[in-house]
């Protein structure tokens, strides 16, 4: 319960959310080995955890990901061999070997990342069939709508406590929207992951109904498959 002591800031209101991860201490039983000496030598040298990249020094800064209700900040645990190797906990070659043993809460791109939710609502309006542009005008609206509910908690809190409510910060949309090739990404990388399955149905799909392919051209000299069967995409 707000008391007198409570603080009605809007700082409050609108940090980051923040994942935590450091796979190797979460488990007294896991082993994790350096890839650069894997790579280099061939040997299997175990891994030490050190500092945390949590934005103490200009070198150890968070990676900033895009959630679905907010955006997060990944703080990981920098990791040392014997060799003084170091390897940021969330390493493609350290996340390989966790990837049995621990669920994943991120996805990472080359310069970006978002929140697995994120991913999965992304993929989910993809599969409804959902273009690029509607999935990001619906996610838009979803932090929209919880920008709003944060708001309406800090003017809450400041009326409780009888103080004078300061300025709440804008909704900044370029701050939270991911850009197209991030979902293109997500739906991409979902397909090749179940790319055995959409194989094997569309072998099933040609087995079993007669289909002819019919050449023809738009503005775009597009090549097109000509389904006689309308059942066909009912499967697919």
């Amino acid at each position: 319960m707000p008391t007198s002591e409570t603080s009605c800031t809007p700082e409050e209101h609108t940090v980051y959310d923040v994942i935590i991860w450091d796979p190797l201490t979460a488990s007294s039983n896991l082993a994790l080995w350096c890839p650069l000496c894997a790579e280099c030598s061939g040997l299997n040298r175990t891994l030490k955890a050190t500092r945390w990249k949590d934005g103490k020094t200009t070198c150890d800064q968070p990676r900033r990901l895009y959630g679905l209700t907010n955006n997060a900040l990944l703080v990981s645990r920098v990791y040392v061999c014997d060799q003084r190797h170091q390897i940021i906990a969330h390493d493609p070659a350290v996340l390989s070997q966790v990837q049995d043993v621990f669920f994943i809460p991120f996805l990472l791109f080359h310069k970006v990342g978002i929140t697995r939710e994120l991913h999965g609502f992304i993929v989910s309006h993809a599969n409804a069939g959902l273009t690029i542009s509607e999935i990001q005008t619906l996610w838009l609206q979803t932090m929209y709508d919880v920008y709003g509910l944060r708001r309406a908690a800090h003017l809450s809190a400041c009326t409780a406590n009888s103080k004078l409510c300061t300025s709440y910060p804008e909704f900044e949309q370029r701050f939270q929207n991911p850009g197209e090739k991030v979902i293109a990404s997500c739906i991409a990388g979902n397909y090749f992951k179940k790319e055995h399955l959409y194989t094997k149905r569309m072998v099933y799909v040609f087995a079993n109904f007669n289909y002819t392919v019919t050449p023809f051209y738009t503005l775009n000299q597009v090549t097109a498959l000509k389904v006689n069967s309308s059942s066909l995409w009912k499967l697919l």
